[in-house]
């Protein structure tokens, strides 16, 4: 098998990879199905913990694709028009195709992870900010706040802090604390 056909191959399979994932972008890919926006670049975003942060792999299928690419459009064309011997080529080839691809994953990460970042709230530093009810939160029961975070306008389930009175609608609390995703809340007065 010559070498040049392992470029070629290379380059079909990186670029079909990376055209077929643009065009049908989440409609592929399996294990990504309801993951929203950028799921065809295998991104991980912990939205559960809330912390805004990306999980981006250099293992990702995306990465991987743009090294088989590069590594092989670069390969033909050490090979074929600079005419170089096959481990020059060779040598060309791996060393463009890991460069280019870590520019791929740093570029790629770097925006994912501004965008993520300043899109989510962070639950930790809302203790003690105000909020208003929503849907009325009785004793045992778990109403709805809604509160405003870095511009943005948020909804969240809540309860009654530690044997506080039943909380109306529309009045005006405290957040004392987060547990599960659960607000904990006491009337503004009170604090």
């Amino acid at each position: 098998m010559s070498v040049g056909l392992i470029y070629l191959a290379c380059l079909v399979i990186g670029l079909g990879y990376a055209l077929w994932t643009g065009l049908l972008g989440t409609h592929v890919g399996g294990d990504h199905a309801g993951a929203g926006h950028g799921a065809f670049l295998d991104f991980n975003a912990d939205h559960a913990a809330h912390s805004g942060e990306v999980h981006f792999t250099p293992l990702s299928p995306m990465v991987i694709a743009t090294f088989l690419g590069s590594f092989g459009g670069l390969g033909i064309i050490g090979h074929y028009a600079l005419h170089l011997v096959w481990w020059r080529s060779m040598v060309l080839a791996l060393t463009s195709g890991v460069l280019i691809a870590g520019v791929f994953y740093y570029v790629v990460r770097s925006l994912y992870s501004v965008t993520e970042a300043s899109s989510e709230a962070h639950v930790s530093e809302l203790v003690g900010e105000t909020a208003e009810v929503t849907v009325d939160i009785g004793p045992g029961g778990t109403g709805e706040i809604v509160y405003s975070s870095a511009g943005s306008r948020y909804q969240a389930p809540a309860r009654l802090y530690e044997g506080d009175q039943p909380i109306k609608r529309g009045a005006r609390v405290v957040i004392r604390r987060t547990e599960n995703g659960i607000y904990h809340v006491s009337p503004l007065e009170k604090v």
